[in-house]
């Protein structure tokens, strides 16, 4: 078995990212976009500015709630790892069937059902009308631009018509514990 000691140490970072995975973006209102090692790269204008930007996919995970995922059991944090996988950029909901993550995740029914009841026990998730599906608590991690998800959101909120929707306060799983029951 390996020691820490057996691992060698860096004075920087040895980690880079490929630079296949990043683009860049041209500073103007257009926001015309030239890939690096991609398929064409727009004539570089001296008054404008570039970007480098991220092309993964990449999930935000918001610091008032790491503690909630820090002490997620194992089937909590497998389905977690397959909504975080499955959720489409910028959407707030997620199609969780259980025979699909069964046979993605390769865990038993027992465990998928454990760890959805916990992830909705814990805030994280709240069941949708109807079906399989269920939304994402945006307040604890979102794939995509949070911002433009909110002024959609509170666009809707702010909508005479939609004054009996119910919300759950964002401040109010602050201090859930894992049995989903407040703390103080």
């Amino acid at each position: 078995m390996a020691r820490l000691k057996d691992f060698g140490t860096y004075p920087v970072n040895p980690f880079r990212v490929d630079r296949g995975l990043m683009g860049l973006r041209l500073d103007n209102k257009t926001g015309k976009t030239a890939l690096i090692g991609g398929q064409y790269v727009r004539p570089v204008l001296k008054e404008k500015a570039w970007t480098v930007f991220d092309k993964q996919d990449h999930v935000r995970i918001y610091n008032d709630f790491y503690h909630v995922f820090r002490d997620f059991s194992r089937s909590a944090l497998d389905v977690f790892f397959y909504v975080v996988k499955d959720l489409p950029e910028g959407a707030d909901e997620v199609l969780l069937s259980v025979p699909l993550v069964i046979q993605v995740m390769a865990m038993p029914r027992s465990s998928v059902y454990s760890g959805i009841i916990e992830l909705v026990e814990r805030g994280v998730l709240a069941r949708k009308t109807g079906g399989d599906m269920y939304f994402i608590n945006p307040s604890m991690f979102f794939k995509g631009s949070r911002s433009k998800w909110y002024l959609k959101t509170n666009k809707f909120d702010l909508d005479p018509e939609n004054a009996k929707v119910v919300r759950i306060d964002p401040s109010s799983m602050k201090n859930r514990d894992q049995d989903g029951s407040q703390t103080l």
